[in-house]
């Protein structure tokens, strides 16, 4: 698989607003259409994998080891860090799964929703929440 094809399988399974890939793209500085919504995120995640695969130009052959060496010590240092945003966090583990999805062919489990964990983009109701929390004290 190329570097650009990564780019699109991404694309495809995160959505063009956080992963906005242009196809016809010749230059690194040219891959994303325009800013992603985790942008300073997405870019350096998309540079560690360019750069980790040894990438001279978009259309060069990338390995999933090469891009795991890329995304460990980049979600590892957004994990360990008090500072990060939870939306950050989601967004790393999307496209960490995104990415292993590419060399299974897109099947991969999902993550899991539960009654305490809902699924992201779901409306929670704080009341439910505030009430569960005072019967647990």
């Amino acid at each position: 698989m190329t570097f650009i094809e990564l780019m699109q399988k991404l694309e495809q399974e995160l959505g063009y607003h956080q992963w906005p890939v242009n196809p016809v793209a010749r230059e690194l500085r040219d891959i994303f259409d325009n800013s992603p919504v985790n942008g300073e995120l997405a870019i350096k995640v998309m540079r560690g994998l360019y750069k980790s695969n040894g990438c001279q130009k978009p259309a060069d052959d990338v390995s999933l080891d090469r891009c795991n060496d890329a995304l460990v010590p980049i979600r590892l240092e957004l994990i360990r860090s008090k500072q990060t945003d939870i939306d950050a966090v989601h967004f790393i583990n999307s496209l960490c799964h995104a990415v292993d999805g590419a060399w299974r062919g897109g099947d991969v489990a999902a993550p899991v929703v539960t009654a305490d964990r809902p699924a992201q983009g779901d409306i929670v109701s704080l009341q439910d929440w505030q009430h569960r929390r005072k019967y647990r004290a």
